[in-house]
């Protein structure tokens, strides 16, 4: 169930590139600074505040990261493999496929 806040937030079934997870990242970061995504910290495992800001400091090689919209509770899920950058999906994860 998604809501006119939450339903133009792009999902990638399949993060292929490092260029394809750099805009993911951007995307959910933005999301965050509007107030429309926050980090589910319960059901994180990185318990930081979101965990790559494109700053000079390095990611965390890997990403799994649980999201929800502040207004409507959809929960979106964030798995990503930062060493390559090639491998990882951000998904709404009630979804069916």
């Amino acid at each position: 169930m998604t809501c006119e806040h939450c339903r133009s937030i792009k999902v990638v079934p399949e993060i292929t590139s490092p260029e394809q997870l750099s805009q993911t990242l951007r995307g959910i970061r933005e999301a965050i600074a509007s107030g429309v995504l926050a980090i589910d910290q319960d059901a994180s495992r990185q318990k930081s505040p979101f965990p790559w800001t494109g700053e000079v400091t390095p990611p965390p090689p890997n990403l799994n990261q649980h999201l929800y919209c502040t207004f409507c509770g959809q929960k979106f899920r964030l798995s990503a493999e930062t060493t390559s950058g090639i491998q990882g999906y951000f998904s709404r994860e009630d979804d069916p496929g």
